[in-house]
């Protein structure tokens, strides 16, 4: 997430790694910024145990996702919601959006393609959507409006 506003790259268009390049580099001087200058044993922090250092006020910034928004305002997890405020991703050699998010795949080694396959499909279907986000995908909403 942090690579692509100092204009790096992670594979190239060969897929050989870039992560020795200068932009590379740069990241991670930022990211050992982040570390030094952040909550103490942060380097070793989950998903969870960062989300929760910033709610608990123990952290000054989050710079990870949009995932923050709905806990950061809500006052039973959040000791921080009238404080909160949003910004873009800082720019280096350009503003970038998040890149991150999750994903499925089917390794090349799988002996069970055919099921793995199934499972993506009908854990991303419309059905699974509205019933567990009571809606589309908000990327479906947008190109399909018409959608529920």
């Amino acid at each position: 997430m942090h690579l692509t506003p100092h204009d790096g790259l992670v594979i190239d268009d060969k897929f050989l790694p870039r992560v020795a390049d200068a932009p590379a580099i740069k990241t991670t001087e930022v990211y050992k910024e982040f570390i030094d200058t952040g909550p103490t044993g942060g380097a070793a922090f989950d998903f969870g145990q960062m989300m929760n250092a910033f709610l608990q006020g123990q952290a000054a910034m989050y710079c990870d996702s949009i995932s923050i928004f709905g806990p950061a305002a809500d006052p039973t997890k959040s000791k921080v919601k009238d404080t909160v405020g949003y910004a873009l991703h800082p720019k280096a050699a350009k503003y970038s959006g998040e890149l991150g998010g999750f994903g499925m795949a089917i390794p090349t080694n799988s002996d069970k393609k055919a099921a793995a396959f199934a499972f993506m499909q009908w854990m991303t279907a419309k059905a699974q959507d509205v019933k567990i986000t009571g809606r589309r995908r908000p990327a479906h909403a947008l190109l399909h409006p018409r959608s529920p």
